[in-house]
């Protein structure tokens, strides 16, 4: 073998290292970032579209990796074909906030199979092939919300529980929680109700419930834009009920629940963080083969009048 043939099979055999290094998954330096597949269920939530600009702003701090966000528009067979877009693409992570957690299983324990490390972000992906999850106590959230509720209305007090989807698992947690929370108080739920997530049911089911019910004290929605809509419909009653009744809503986002919470519409909110920064941080460990807990659970804030200018009340 000549000296020159020597030469150029040890230079292509380092081109190939390199290639098997890096490649489209990236070797996590500005130069070459790690490609991170992001998979979000609907960016029309403004929660959804926050934890977007979250994870990004968290990202652009960190020139290691670098983030495509997928929206899946709420529909799971359209995440499930992102998912294996990524896939093939050769992304360096999947983070996956699952429009549905069960139909997402098969391909996530694929992604695993083939060493592509998963982060479940909100939801837990059913079947546990994911490397960690990322998201709120939706139990927790609930507790909170029922004990403040309490402490708002007092002893006989008479509330309306509006919930999520009956289906989605965090509206029965939360639902749950804010049971346990009231325990002790002997506050009656007069009504709870599915609301599907939305504004527009949650004006339409209180405006049902305020003709079957001469007294409330207080309205708990799972969301903020619950929390909004039953206040609207007290307001179009037309007796100024809306002052004399308690709002509280889950979310805590900064244009929507915690500016509700400043123009007095709610009379508080409970922070179901987005998670942006947590997220970015794991995905860096987990790429550079740091220990990581499997389930990451994230703190929350309740934000009140008293308080939101300030930062709001944090509880670990």
């Amino acid at each position: 073998m000549s000296r020159l043939t020597a030469v150029l099979r040890f230079a292509g055999g380092l081109a190939l290292l390199a290639a098997g290094c890096g490649g489209k998954a990236g070797n996590g330096v500005p130069d070459d970032p790690w490609i991170v597949g992001v998979l979000l269920p609907d960016l029309s939530d403004t929660r959804l579209a926050q934890q977007k600009q979250d994870l990004e702003m968290a990202a652009a701090l960190e020139p290691g990796i670098k983030l495509i966000v997928r929206d899946a528009a709420g529909d799971a067979d359209t995440q499930l074909a992102q998912v294996r877009e990524f896939l093939e693409q050769g992304v360096a992570l999947l983070v996956i906030n699952p429009t549905d957690p069960s139909a997402l299983s098969s391909a996530a324990a694929e992604a695993m199979a083939k060493r592509v490390p998963v982060v479940a972000l909100d939801r837990k992906i059913e079947g546990g092939k994911y490397t960690c999850f990322i998201g709120s106590d939706n139990v927790k959230l609930g507790e909170i919300a029922g004990r403040r509720t309490a402490e708002l209305v007092g002893r006989g007090g008479k509330v309306i529980e509006l919930k999520g989807h009956r289906v989605a698992e965090f509206a029965q947690e939360r639902h749950e929680g804010f049971l346990a929370g009231l325990q002790g108080w002997d506050v009656q739920v007069i009504l709870d109700v599915d609301c599907r997530g939305t504004e527009e049911d949650a004006r339409r089911e209180t405006t049902t419930a305020l003709g079957l019910h001469s007294r409330v004290d207080a309205v708990f929605a799972h969301t903020d834009a619950m929390a909004r809509g039953a206040y609207l419909a007290v307001k179009d009653e037309g007796r100024g009920r809306e002052q004399r009744i308690q709002f509280i809503g889950i979310g805590g986002q900064p244009k929507v629940g915690m500016q509700y919470v400043r123009e007095g519409i709610l009379a508080m909110c409970i922070e179901n963080p987005t998670g942006g920064a947590k997220v970015v941080m794991s995905v860096l460990r987990i790429l550079r083969h740091d220990y990581v807990l499997k389930n990451i659970i994230l703190g929350t804030c309740v934000f009140t009048g008293g308080n939101v200018e300030k930062g709001g009340e944090p509880i670990e």
